[in-house]
């Protein structure tokens, strides 16, 4: 993705970008057979191939690629991990183990967007030996790869949902979610992009799966667990934002429209929160739900320039949020017998601690 963000080059007199690129990786495969003649490069052409139509919303171009992709990795057997079982293994290409394991993890993603079933079901055989040869980029998208295979007892019932409307149950969901929760980046070092795709990640998956107990009406005021109560965006707000403040602009942006969409799932899900259940204003937190709402869309609004229609979608209920939400410092202040105001200098004191607060924690969020 980091990639296709590139600015043009200019080579004797032609301009080349990833348009062209796509164009002329099209027409090079075409000519030399690749379907009959397959091998990991081959592969990889259609990887990014689908990378390059998700890029320009082509979705249906993007998810046709990715399968290819797939099906053309299964074909080479680099789904299984025993290299004598490998057809044609490619010695150009590096960090060949763990190719499968991004197609895996691509095509899920994209097909959650969709709502689609991913054409691979079958459980996934993660590489162990990852580790040794200490790659961050590698070690990051193991750990990615674990979010998803923890998400599938969820993700795989809801593509089937319709034929099979009970197969998700609420212990289900809340089940996967403590399992998400778990789950955090490992010791050592890890590539920046692959940092900011793993928390970006792991709070939209806790989203989805917020949603799906809400289309399937099993929110209530006095659930048994945190999930099932319409509280629950505002806490996957508030540590998405601890996860973020560790990245810089220049970190975000390279994620392409891929993050930008589950970064949109995240805010607009708060921001819907926010407008429609004004009976639960603040759930316990110093800084209230309105108060996420409005820092995400801050620090998202340089990733929201990539698209109009999301900018403008969470610009307005953002604004509408902060407009029509209780002015919290003026009503506390209303309720003070007192003739001073220590006790609103003692409450603003304690703000600005807790903002203090807020800020120093994406350091332990980020690595623990």
């Amino acid at each position: 993705m980091a990639q296709l963000q590139l600015p043009p080059l200019v080579d004797d007199g032609q301009v080349v970008d990833c348009a062209a690129m796509a164009s002329e990786c099209i027409r090079l495969r075409e000519e030399s057979n690749y379907r009959e003649n397959l091998d990991t490069k081959s592969i990889l052409v259609s990887f990014f191939l689908h990378v390059y139509h998700a890029k320009i919303n082509k979705r249906n171009s993007a998810m046709m690629f990715i399968q290819e992709a797939i099906s053309g990795a299964r074909l080479l057997k680099l789904d299984e991990w025993d290299c004598g079982t490998r057809a044609n293994s490619d010695k150009v290409i590096a960090n060949e183990e763990i190719l499968f394991t991004l197609l895996w993890v691509s095509e899920r993603g994209y097909a959650m967007h969709l709502g689609l079933l991913p054409s691979y079901t079958s459980p996934i055989r993660l590489p162990e030996r990852i580790y040794l040869a200490g790659n961050e980029y590698a070690q990051g998208l193991l750990e990615l790869a674990k979010l998803f295979a923890a998400f599938d007892s969820v993700s795989l019932k809801r593509s089937t949902s319709a034929s099979n409307p009970d197969a998700i149950s609420a212990d289900c969901l809340t089940e996967t979610e403590a399992a998400l929760s778990m789950l955090s980046l490992g010791e050592g070092g890890r590539a920046t992009a692959r940092m900011a795709d793993y928390c970006i990640t792991k709070e939209w998956m806790r989203t989805i799966i917020w949603q799906e107990a809400l289309s399937r009406q099993m929110l209530s005021s006095k659930a048994y667990a945190e999930l099932l109560t319409f509280k629950f965006p505002a806490f996957v707000s508030r540590d998405l934002l601890y996860s973020l403040q560790g990245f810089s602009e220049s970190d975000l942006l390279p994620l392409g429209r891929d993050q930008l969409l589950k970064c949109f799932e995240v805010t607009n899900s708060l921001a819907d929160i926010v407008l429609y259940t004004p009976s639960v204003p603040s759930y316990d937190l110093r800084l209230g739900p309105q108060d996420f709402l409005h820092a995400l869309y801050q620090k998202l609004l340089p990733f929201l320039e990539q698209d109009a229609m999301l900018k403008s979608i969470l610009h307005a209920k953002t604004a509408e949020a902060l407009v029509t939400a209780p002015a919290r410092l003026l009503r506390f202040y209303n309720e003070q017998k007192a003739d001073d105001e220590s006790t609103m200098n003692e409450y603003m004191d304690l703000s600005v601690y807790d903002v203090d607060e807020f800020n120093s924690q994406p350091s332990t969020r980020v690595h623990d």
